[in-house]
């Protein structure tokens, strides 16, 4: 399970809202996380049937769909290179 807290401009705590949250709540995502990483508004994560899933902001591109300036739950990255 992943949790989040705290500043929500970006979407960045993948909850469906852009709501700052003083507690923790579950981001729900349907399959089993192995690894998590966040960046500078944005985070994304790892199942593991090596999935990539990103939420929060995407003003540089750095959750792959160019059309979108933020996603506020997590959404499949399926633009990348095979990982390994």
């Amino acid at each position: 399970n992943i949790f989040s807290a705290g500043s929500n401009q970006f979407g960045e705590l993948g909850n469906d809202s852009q709501e700052n949250k003083k507690n923790f709540e579950k981001i729900h995502i349907d399959s089993t996380i192995v690894k998590v990483s966040t960046g500078f508004n944005f985070a994304i994560c790892i199942n593991s049937n090596k999935e990539v899933y990103g939420w929060g902001s995407n003003k540089n591109g750095q959750l792959v769909d160019q059309f979108l300036e933020r996603l506020l739950i997590p959404k499949e990255l399926t633009n990348l290179t095979e990982l390994n």
